[in-house]
């Protein structure tokens, strides 16, 4: 019988740890919700090793299971049958899952300029203040080559053939370098009350979280006031000024409190009882 679920409830992450740990043989179907609705991909399993994997956008190998991790939203299924004969990921499945482990954790500080794969970027007019020379990778070239002022990040992964976290990682650079500037960015919903909350850190012991927790009765409240059918991720504005776009869940017993894990809260510079906002987004 076939193992399925929903992304938002088992993070890839855990799946992959779960497979690996089971020595499972198999292929893992994933199709993406949310920002990435018109994805699905695959993730081969060899005795618990990962193999094999790609995407409909063109990704593979290595690439193709790192992008998974971006998706919040979606299903998956794994179903034990005979893999492909083909071999196109070199790294140790563990390498995957520590890399995907950073990768979330860095999205956490990319989304606080870039809250949407639907941003649009140009180039500035000028170089920034002060720079009189510009070293750039040849992955950095090769974005730089295609930012027009109208092309989406997503519609940039996609023409490159690249993962959109990478893509925004790049994009993030040249942002805070001043390189380049916002156009267009649609993200829906943020034009809430703010709910002031105090900081509860929770421990992490084996799995990879990527979410924070409020108070169940909050989250019941937003879908009831607001007429919010699925309230999956909030905006935290933080002590620091900035803001974050973040996956959210209902737990009983928090009120006043937003419990998050111990990894988000060090990337965040959140301590225990520190006092932030948030709102919900539609």
């Amino acid at each position: 019988m076939p193992l399925t679920g929903s992304l938002s409830d088992f993070p890839i992450g855990d799946i992959l740890k779960l497979l690996n740990s089971t020595k499972k043989t198999g292929v893992l179907k994933i199709e993406g919700e949310g920002d990435f609705s018109d994805e699905s991909g695959e993730i081969h399993f060899k005795n618990g090793k990962i193999i094999y994997s790609v995407n409909n956008k063109g990704l593979i190998g290595e690439n193709a299971v790192l992008h998974f991790f971006e998706f919040k939203e979606g299903n998956f299924s794994f179903e034990e049958t005979v893999p492909s004969d083909k071999t196109n990921v070199k790294a140790s499945t563990e390498s995957l899952m520590l890399n995907g482990s950073r990768l979330i954790t860095e999205w956490n500080k990319i989304s606080s300029v870039i809250k949407s794969s639907s941003l649009v970027v140009n180039l500035t007019q000028a170089p920034p203040e002060g720079v009189s020379e510009i070293k750039l990778s040849k992955e950095e070239w090769k974005v730089l080559r295609v930012i027009d002022g109208r092309k989406t990040i997503k519609e940039i992964a996609e023409e490159l053939k690249m993962p959109v976290f990478e893509i925004s990682k790049i994009i993030y650079g040249f942002l805070i370098s001043g390189l380049a500037e916002k156009v267009k960015e649609e993200v829906e919903g943020i034009t809430y009350a703010k709910v002031k909350l105090n900081v509860k850190i929770k421990p992490e012991f084996y799995l990879m979280e990527d979410n924070v927790y409020i108070d169940s009765s909050l989250i019941k409240k937003w879908r009831s006031q607001y007429g919010i059918k699925n309230l999956e991720k909030i905006l935290m504005h933080l002590p620091d000024g900035n803001e974050v776009i973040i996956n959210v869940k209902g737990k009983d017993d928090l009120k006043g409190l937003v419990l998050i894990p111990e990894e988000i809260a060090k990337e965040l510079s959140l301590k225990e009882k520190d006092e932030i906002s948030i709102e919900p987004i539609k």
